[in-house]
């Protein structure tokens, strides 16, 4: 986990640089961009559980002492990293608090540090690619969490009839 205000640090220090190897780069004003702002904007304590989250790479990750052992709690430095998964939300945390000055303590973002050190050669190029392979969800895709949907569903329960929702 890392605080909202670290994400933003990020921006302003290195911007778009952090997505070197990221097939994606920033993608602007999106339908996703503005649900992670909103988030920030109005449930900014719940941002760990509505976001994704953040994937780094990095030749080398190296921890300090703070925390001990634990990999968990600490502090760390990483060599030559890029974030191949997350740049919306990086980049959005990071507009958000260069246009607004808004205080960023309530946001938490979930990351993983991933160490290519050791690793066998494409393990990066393949942590990429398989971060960034989802399938496209729409709209249409939600209605099995529609509520009349649900009742539908448990009514037809009682009756042994198993209600299935298909989207075309």
């Amino acid at each position: 986990m890392v605080a909202g205000e670290e994400v933003s640090n990020w921006w302003t220090t290195t911007g778009k640089r952090l997505f070197a190897q990221n097939i994606r780069q920033m993608l602007g004003s999106t339908e996703v961009n503005e649900e992670i702002r909103n988030t920030l904007e109005t449930s900014p304590d719940k941002f760990w559980y509505f976001n994704n989250g953040i994937t780094i790479v990095a030749d080398t990750i190296r921890k300090s002492a703070v925390g001990g052992n634990s990999r968990e709690l600490g502090s760390f430095k990483a060599a030559n990293i890029s974030i191949v998964n997350g740049a919306q939300t990086v980049s959005t945390i990071g507009r958000f608090a260069a246009n607004e000055f808004n205080n960023l303590e309530d946001i938490k973002v979930p990351v993983r540090l991933i160490s290519l050190e050791g690793a066998e050669d494409g393990f990066g190029g393949n942590v990429t690619k398989t971060n960034n392979r989802q399938n496209r969800i729409e709209n249409r895709d939600f209605v099995s969490q529609d509520p009349e949907q649900i009742r539908i569903r448990k009514e037809l329960l009682i009756e042994d009839i198993d209600y299935n929702i298909i989207t075309l």
